[in-house]
């Protein structure tokens, strides 16, 4: 009976061997030197995505920087009412909408027959928002206007209560001239377009009526348990039963201003309060500040550009690109935001 070992001095089954172990041998090493090979390509391309240098107002960014500064100015923990204890409003911020609200007359199907634009923002029948999450607008085109809407009740132009009346005229046109400036600056690829809807316009009494609302004002701290004024419909005073809005940049003197998302984190308005002692210059400032907030950024002061020129530079708009770029959605968390801009072929 032959053995193992008279097997393989006869030399077929020797020649098989080395054939064998030969071929392993070559595929081994092919496999091994294409995971090398891979890997390397894997590290530089990551290397890359967040080293590619971009130029923009005449200094050199790479995405690393930009997607640093997005994950900075797109997120916020800041709320419009920030006392959230008891969300039917017997905070001492809600304490006079909740009365109102838990009144026959103030209940979500009457609201939203009388001023149907702030009646899903105080009753949140669907739900709240999430915080720190993205917030950006689903529609393709915002109208953006002076005054609080006229879809209301017995109102056929923007309105403006009466002890902030005297004096907001002459902030009009300022804030026309300025916004007209800065809505094509902003508009434009993924960014959604922007239109300046003019004082008195026919639809701002309809369901198309402008989100972004501009409103001068002699009193910024409405959240504030005393406020002037008597009249328990003024929206200023029933404003402080808006819930789940964040705020833009409240360490502004001279603006204060807030986004009011819906559950699902789709911006569905923003409001912009200019004190009335405002200067033209400031207004100039202020007013792209209040749109780029409004579309989604609102801590970009935090994060400004470091030439600091103000607002509206190509850096802060190439941020703005970068929100709207589809693969990031509304309500999305900083982890999601990364993951997608890691990925060089998607926003970039």
């Amino acid at each position: 009976m032959e053995g193992f070992g008279d097997l393989i001095s006869k030399g077929g089954f020797v020649r098989f061997s080395y054939k064998a172990y030969f071929l392993f041998s070559i595929v081994c090493f092919s496999i091994l030197f294409c995971s090398v090979q891979a890997s390397q390509a894997f590290f530089d391309s990551g290397k890359d995505r967040a080293s590619a240098e971009i130029m923009l107002d005449g200094q050199t960014y790479t995405r690393g920087d930009l997607i640093a500064s997005l994950l900075v100015s797109a997120f916020s923990d800041r709320f419009w009412n920030d006392d959230v204890v008891d969300r039917i409003g017997s905070s001492r911020f809600g304490a006079m909408v909740g009365s109102y609200m838990k009144d026959g007359n103030g209940n979500y199907e009457t609201e939203k027959k009388s001023r149907p634009w702030m009646a899903d923002h105080i009753h949140r029948p669907n739900g709240w928002p999430k915080s720190g999450v993205v917030n950006k607008w689903s529609q393709s085109k915002i109208s953006v206007a002076f005054g609080w809407p006229a879809y209301s009740q017995g109102q056929s132009v923007s309105s403006i209560s009466p002890y902030n009346q005297q004096g907001a005229d002459k902030l009009y046109a300022s804030i026309e001239k300025s916004a007209r400036k800065a809505v094509p600056q902003l508009s434009g690829g993924r960014v959604p377009a922007l239109t300046f809807m003019p004082m008195g316009d026919a639809d701002d009494a309809t369901e198309d009526y402008a989100r972004i609302r501009i409103i001068p004002t002699n009193r910024l701290n409405a959240r504030s348990p005393i406020n002037p004024g008597s009249d328990g419909y003024q929206v200023e005073l029933q404003e402080r039963g808006f819930w789940g809005g964040v705020l833009i940049d409240d360490a502004e003197p001279l603006m204060e201003a807030y986004i009011l998302p819906d559950h699902n984190n789709n911006i569905d308005l923003a409001v912009c309060k200019i004190d009335m002692s405002a200067t033209e210059s400031d207004v100039d400032r202020l007013v792209p500040k209040c749109l780029m907030g409004a579309l989604g950024l609102p801590e970009l002061s935090t994060e400004q550009s470091p030439d600091g020129v103000g607002y509206a530079t190509g850096y802060q708009k190439y941020l703005l690109q970068l929100l709207y770029c589809p693969a990031i959605k509304p309500g999305m968390d900083k982890a999601g935001v990364f993951q997608v801009l890691a990925d060089s072929s998607r926003c970039w």
